[in-house]
């Protein structure tokens, strides 16, 4: 049975209802304690303390919704945003107007965020940009090209967004196979200046994109120029000097069948040059195999065969041991590195289910926080309160060694594929060890044979 099937069964029961308070302090003192946990960002508390009351004045209301939305429990924000918003000004109307657009597509309601953006187009015929961009990446997110790209196109220049709107869009170009155009984008997107901390990291992804259609198109050496532009210690750094490596050692590996020595051999060096500067930049070890493999190959393609040969050896040994130490039922998930599991959907489950324990831990601590604190009449049931909390994690240690275990089979078969791809590569150096070692036989035996004749046709003449 899958993990996200008790996920969602344990989430269920995890809902944790809490009696109504009867809270007997001062209201301008409660409202000054809200209003304190609020601009302290301690949603959690405003929280416990606001969402018990009977009935509660606008302004902490306001309070509440907004903690609700920054705590991410956006259906309890939208349904008090909307009760605001019948009695509010104007002004106030406009302001959550924009939130409810936010928190459509937080729930991914893109009709209803595409409702309201009409609706303001038509009575104020413009939108602030975050929110113009916010929705066209929801629906290029979504695959809605069609809907999106004119709202990409109607980003101006000069504002916090254009950049990443101009990457957006030529990332579409490029989903719908028009390079030229994509890469026309690229380009002029890089010529913007930079305006928030977020553009510099989309304009190393529009290097990056143009390197890749380079390399794509065969036009290599655009390809090489565009990857060097991109630093190593920029966040994609090491990834672009993996995709240049690679293809260095494509072409050292094409010179090599045209039989091009001098060619094999300038971008052999330009590969080794590349690894040194990652290797520099961080110990290259077991966790990186993509890498490990590559440097395997400049070995093979210089004849370095038997440092290819140990470090062939070393990697399958890890993998060996990790892949023998993982098909153990008693084996932890948490020997297996971060890197094998943090993408399997049932570790992410397995988190927030854990998130979901702890914030109902922080729930129950704040409310006896603001007991303590504010001398509030006892909370009924409190008890009963954390009975459902400890039958919460009776539950959920029941069921989580099942979701481990699939962690554990998902992670287990990623390790199995990284020792196949190993095997190939160490296969392909058996080949060309073989090979080298017949071509050398060969050149031998031919040397030894020649001499061999002149040295008897010298000595006895030659043969009748």
């Amino acid at each position: 049975m899958r993990g996200n099937f008790y996920i969602r069964k344990l989430a269920l029961k995890a809902v944790i209802y809490i009696i109504p308070a009867h809270m007997c302090m001062a209201e301008d003192s409660f409202s000054t304690q809200a209003k304190m946990y609020f601009t302290r960002k301690e949603y959690g508390l405003v929280e416990a303390l606001l969402e018990n009351a009977s009935s509660l004045k606008d302004d902490l209301l306001l309070l509440l919704a907004e903690s609700y939305f920054h705590l991410g429990k956006y259906e309890k924000a939208k349904k008090d945003y909307e009760l605001l918003f019948k009695n509010a000004s104007l002004e106030l109307k406009e302001k959550i107007e924009l939130r409810l657009f936010d928190i459509d597509l937080a729930l991914r309601d893109l009709e209803g965020a595409q409702q309201k953006f009409k609706e303001w187009i038509d009575r104020k015929n413009k939108l602030p940009t975050r929110y113009v961009y916010e929705l066209a990446k929801a629906l290029v997110d979504r695959g809605s090209f069609l809907e999106g790209k004119p709202l990409l196109q109607s980003i101006p220049e000069n504002t916090p967004y254009t950049m990443r709107a101009r990457y957006m869009l030529a990332t579409v170009m490029l989903l719908e196979k028009d390079n030229n155009q994509a890469l026309e984008l690229f380009q002029n997107a890089q010529k913007l200046d930079t305006k928030c901390v977020e553009d510099y990291l989309v304009l190393k992804l529009l290097i990056l994109a143009e390197a890749r259609i380079f390399y794509q198109e065969k036009l290599y050496e655009k390809a090489m120029s565009a990857y060097e532009r991109i630093e190593l210690n920029s966040p994609l750094g090491r990834e672009a000097s993996l995709e240049l490596l690679s293809l260095l050692l494509d072409l050292a590996f094409e010179a090599q069948k045209r039989s091009s020595k001098a060619e094999e051999e300038e971008f052999l060096n330009k590969a080794s040059q590349v690894f040194i500067r990652l290797r520099k930049d961080r110990e290259i070890g077991f966790l990186e195999p993509e890498l490990l493999g590559k440097m395997a190959l400049i070995y093979i393609a210089k004849k370095r065969y038997s440092e290819a040969e140990k470090l062939y050896e070393d990697i399958l040994a890890y993998y060996h041991s990790l892949s023998k130490n993982m098909s153990d039922e008693n084996t932890d998930i948490n020997i297996i590195p971060y890197t094998f599991i943090k993408d399997i959907p049932e570790y992410k489950e397995l988190n927030a289910l854990n998130k979901l324990i702890e914030e109902n831990n922080s729930k129950l601590y704040n409310l006896e926080k603001l007991q303590t604190s504010f001398a509030l009449r006892k909370i009924e049931d409190f008890a009963k309160l954390k009975e459902m909390q400890k039958k919460l994690l009776e539950d959920f240690q029941k069921i989580e060694p099942l979701i481990k275990n699939k962690i554990k089979e998902n992670a287990l078969r990623h390790i199995n594929n990284i020792i196949a791809e190993i095997e190939r590569g160490s296969a392909y150096l058996s080949i060309k060890k073989m090979n080298n070692d017949k071509k050398i036989s060969r050149d031998l035996g031919a040397y030894q044979t020649n001499n061999f004749s002149e040295f008897y046709d010298f000595f006895f003449g030659p043969e009748s």
